[in-house]
């Protein structure tokens, strides 16, 4: 391509244009210089027209790989927090994302995280010291039956019931969150006064009506669980 263009814009039209046209045209000594320059340019400006699509083409892929290359890896994490966070049914627009996750996500673990600790056995908080903060009450009764009983209210017995009853605390601690912003989203005179200080760069208090049902509905569902796992414990328990 480029011997063609050095060519191209060379003096010899004659030669330009057999190049150009792959062929020695009929009568090029009888063609008038004013007509062969003409042609010429006709065929140069068609290859620069060529030339100029095929750069911008390679450009444009150049581009595009360079923004995947320079791509934040936050943002593919950002994509899969809001696929999981869709999936729920939770709404991710504009701030809400990072709203959900500092004020939600994160505080909902640390709940669940503090609340399993019961359900090892006594010499595991030995162990993990960090995440199991006090004492398992996992352990065999004089029977050899597994059994977890931290105190007579929630005492269970066998595998079944220690299901039952890991899904009932783990419901619980869970809502804790959940139920706080079900009612801060709604504390209006609240909102109002911080919306207009510091902490209103931070959260977005324009969009917690859209936060607010949604985990109603969360919360509505976790205390049914909770509940329907007790009593089919209390059940199982005569």
């Amino acid at each position: 391509q480029r011997k063609t263009v050095s060519i191209a814009i060379g003096p010899h039209h004659e030669s330009t244009f057999s190049l150009l046209s792959g062929s020695t045209p009929p009568v090029s000594r009888g063609v008038h210089p004013s007509l062969m320059r003409t042609m010429g340019k006709i065929k140069n400006s068609a290859f620069s027209r060529r030339t100029s699509s095929a750069k911008a083409q390679r450009r444009g892929s150049t581009m595009s790989l360079l923004s995947n290359l320079m791509q934040d890896p936050d943002e593919s994490d950002d994509r899969l927090l809001i696929k999981i966070f869709k999936r729920i049914g939770f709404n991710t627009d504009g701030p809400l994302l990072k709203f959900y996750f500092i004020f939600l996500v994160i505080p909902v673990v640390i709940s669940i995280v503090y609340s399993v600790a019961i359900l090892f056995p006594p010499g595991w908080r030995n162990r993990v010291p960090f995440i199991l903060w006090t004492d398992g009450a996992l352990a065999p009764n004089d029977e050899g039956v597994l059994t977890l009983c931290p105190r007579s209210s929630i005492c269970s017995e066998g595998a079944f019931q220690i299901v039952l009853i890991s899904i009932s605390r783990l419901t619980a601690f869970g809502t804790y969150t959940i139920m706080a912003l079900t009612f801060l989203t709604k504390m209006h005179c609240t909102i109002h006064a911080l919306s207009v200080s510091f902490v209103g760069t931070m959260v977005p208090f324009s969009q917690l009506h859209h936060v607010h049902p949604l985990t109603g509905r969360w919360y509505a569902i976790l205390a049914v669980v909770h509940t329907i796992t007790h009593l089919i414990r209390w059940i199982v328990r005569s």
